[in-house]
């Protein structure tokens, strides 16, 4: 039986961002240099992604509670 994959914490208050500004997840992860798959196994917390989280918070201009960085 196959594992549902769920988004982070994280994830989900980049997509909230990424919704309202109308960017594709193919879009930041082409600003962010970085792929649309690495970005996703990082949304679903398959990869840590630490390279690119601030990278990442600049681009969607949020503030991230350091809790939902360090999962």
């Amino acid at each position: 039986m196959n594992k549902k994959r769920c988004l982070t914490p994280f994830a989900i208050a980049c997509k909230k961002v990424m919704l309202e500004k109308g960017m594709s997840q193919t879009e930041l992860a082409k600003k962010v240099g970085t792929s649309t798959k690495y970005l996703d196994l990082v949304f679903h917390g398959e990869r840590a992604g630490k390279k690119y989280m601030v990278a990442i918070v600049k681009e969607l201009n949020i503030n991230i509670d350091t809790k939902i960085l360090n999962g």
